[in-house]
């Protein structure tokens, strides 16, 4: 299954596998850890601070070949255990719900 938004493609597999990692390693990690769409648009990296919580940050952008591009930023604060394995279970729930096997955002 994908996700797929306007200019991004997302194999929800790859996506799942990453955020279950990081909550496999709930204990910590040193450095970032990225995982990217097929196509480059979306970026995720997490940061572990080492004391039970990690920064998850989602980048967006649109590089068209005109003048028209855009990038948009988030970063959101999680515990490093209950809340990493909590996501990992919504975005199963997320894909399995998507209609025929694509959520269009």
């Amino acid at each position: 299954m994908t996700l797929s938004w306007p200019h991004t493609t997302v194999d929800d597999q790859d996506l799942i596998a990453f955020v279950r990692s990081l909550a496999d390693d709930w204990r910590g990690w040193s450095g970032a850890r990225t995982w990217r769409s097929l196509d480059g648009d979306m970026l995720i990296d997490a940061h572990h601070d080492g004391r039970g919580h990690v920064s998850l940050g989602a980048s967006l952008c649109h590089r068209p070949m005109f003048s028209d591009a855009w990038s948009a930023r988030v970063v959101v604060g999680l515990e490093a255990g209950e809340q990493l394995s909590r996501l990992v279970t919504d975005l199963h729930i997320l894909f399995a719900d998507s209609p025929a096997g694509h959520a269009q955002h």
